[in-house]
């Protein structure tokens, strides 16, 4: 029962990230926009570095049973890892990352558009 809601966690992640990735590509600039208007709300960070421990533990808790238990555990602690990071890095420092992506050619956040995609799918694969 737990192992079957921790996997529709991951699938619906999965889905989610792989559908924003995928219209995304289309016009990627306002991706950033809307990521960097969330980032510079007061609730922005702290739900970024609440989804990510949850998601985190939630690959970590799944791992063993994934077609890829290494790489999901490795996920988990990475996942734990930048929540821990984001908290001191602060909102600042984020949005100033978050124009610096903005100045970015086009292509280049393309390209990064697809390794989210193929992030989703490894989710989405990896759990089937």
């Amino acid at each position: 029962m737990i192992t079957t809601i921790l996997q529709t966690i991951i699938l619906l992640f999965g889905i989610t990230m792989c559908a924003v990735c995928v219209l995304s590509i289309y016009s990627p600039n306002r991706l950033v926009k809307v990521v960097k208007t969330v980032g510079g709300k007061n609730w922005g960070i702290f739900v970024a570095i609440i989804v990510r421990l949850l998601l985190g533990m939630v690959l970590i808790l799944l791992a063993p049973d994934t077609r890829f238990p290494v790489i999901f555990m490795v996920l988990g602690a990475l996942f734990i890892l930048s929540a821990i990071i984001i908290q001191f890095v602060g909102r600042k420092r984020i949005n100033l990352l978050m124009t610096w992506i903005e100045r970015l050619p086009p292509l280049s956040i393309r390209l990064w558009l697809l390794l989210g995609i193929a992030f989703g799918s490894l989710l989405i694969y990896g759990i089937s």
